[in-house]
């Protein structure tokens, strides 16, 4: 197969902004590595379609399907599966979230994984049990393990030879694409279909989660947030319960997605009071299934539940102080001068920009080491290329607005320009 070894798909609905980041920062990185990729709209304008034919006139492999707006995105990720399983003509597909990029090293080591003929790859940028690298031959192990993490799209890289043949989409369809399971029904496909194969091996390549950037314009367009308590509380456990009886500790599985990924865990409980997603109403409801869910004590649960909305901050308050003690120092930068710059285009950005907001203060723009191609925008902010003379304005305020190695390398790179800057530079 060469070259067409792997074809990366992306179901998308009405996030035309979000994935034009995310084909700037990912296809040329997909190109040099000879893939594939495969974007499958439902959105219910053209928007998506125009970004990815403009797109498509540089990059002849990148493709566009439109499945029809009604189709749930479980049911598009399944027409995926069943296109791929029926033409064969990739060795590997890998399904992913329009608002994940991958970095360098993860994307080379899933490229050194794809001739070793595994049934699956898992990415794993969360390895919060610190599993490492390993390969799995059981698939109750990989159930027990795994298949938390494996509920995000971008998780599971599958093989089309072994997985996506012989696949009865009628019965997964009829047992799994119904309200109370669909949102985990690529879940369901998969753990139906490796109990059946004569032998199996899945391959858990671990990572650092700096191997992982995700868009920050995410956090204004997650709309699941809402019902995330009735999909984690109801859907996630009756998908599980309803597997084959030769999966074995299901509560275990259950109970091990809300601890690991801090679904139901103190501080995102708390994040879900603020906005009023639980309630005590909430709390009563699922009162006897939150000893399944998490590990929190039912009397921390009830506390959080009765506070009210706007006071329950005190409860992580170290958090909350440090929050508001470097808002308030970057609110006090930024009235000290009349350029105001961030550098960086990614979640921290966007979060000291909510700072400036919160103070009624404008900004300029964005500041990045190497403007990408089409990458001119960002929050509707122009996105400029560094540049040393930059340092010799007095009037400059800049924010660096980076994780820590980021933060590191951009100060080294100003302090071997040679130039004393005149401008502010904001560090946290």
């Amino acid at each position: 197969m060469g070259d067409m070894k792997l074809a990366i798909c992306i179901p998308t609905y009405n996030r035309a902004d979000m994935l034009e980041e995310t084909l700037v920062k990912s296809l040329e990185k997909y190109a040099q590595r000879g893939w594939d990729l495969y974007i499958y709209d439902s959105s219910t304008d053209g928007s998506t379609k125009i970004i990815v034919e403009k797109y498509m006139k540089k990059y002849p492999r990148l493709f566009y399907r439109h499945i029809d707006s009604s189709v749930h995105s479980n049911l598009k990720v399944y027409t995926i599966f069943e296109d791929f399983g029926r033409l064969q003509e990739y060795e590997y597909i890998w399904v992913c979230t329009d608002s994940f990029t991958w970095s360098e090293k993860l994307l080379d080591t899933v490229k050194n994984n794809l001739d070793l003929n595994y049934d699956l790859l898992l990415v794993n940028y969360r390895d919060v049990e610190r599993i490492g690298t390993k390969v799995f031959c059981d698939y109750n192990e990989l159930f027990i393990n795994c298949a938390w993490h494996m509920t995000y799209y971008g998780a599971t890289i599958y093989n089309v030879k072994t997985m996506l043949q012989e696949v009865p989409w009628e019965y997964l369809k009829a047992r799994y694409c119904i309200p109370e399971r669909i949102n985990f029904s690529h879940i369901a496909f998969c753990f139906e279909k490796i109990c059946t194969l004569p032998q199996f091996t899945a391959k858990h390549l671990s990572f650092q989660p700096e191997n992982l950037c995700i868009s920050p314009i995410k956090r204004n367009t997650s709309s699941w947030r809402n019902d995330a308590i009735y999909i984690f509380c109801i859907c996630w456990p009756s998908t599980i319960m309803a597997l084959p009886e030769c999966y074995h500790d299901k509560k275990l599985a259950i109970r091990k997605h809300g601890i690991n990924s801090k679904m139901f865990l103190e501080n995102n409980l708390i994040l879900f009071r603020e906005d009023g997603i639980y309630t005590y109403d909430v709390y009563k409801k699922y009162k006897k299934k939150w000893k399944d869910l998490t590990n929190l004590s039912n009397l921390k649960l009830e506390v959080i539940a009765l506070l009210p909305a706007k006071w329950v901050w005190i409860l992580q308050f170290n958090y909350f102080y440090k929050s508001k003690r470097l808002e308030k120092r970057i609110a006090k930068f930024a009235t000290k001068y009349s350029h105001i710059y961030l550098y960086g285009c990614g979640k921290k950005a966007a979060t000291y920009i909510q700072y400036l907001k919160k103070e009624n203060m404008g900004f300029k723009g964005f500041l990045v080491t190497s403007l990408q191609e089409g990458k001119t925008t960002f929050m509707n902010k122009d996105v400029k290329e560094f540049h040393t003379d930059i340092l010799s304005d007095p009037d400059m305020g800049l924010i660096l607005a980076l994780g820590k190695r980021n933060t590191q390398e951009v100060t080294n790179m100003i302090k071997e320009t040679g130039i004393k800057p005149k401008c502010g530079i904001f560090v946290e």
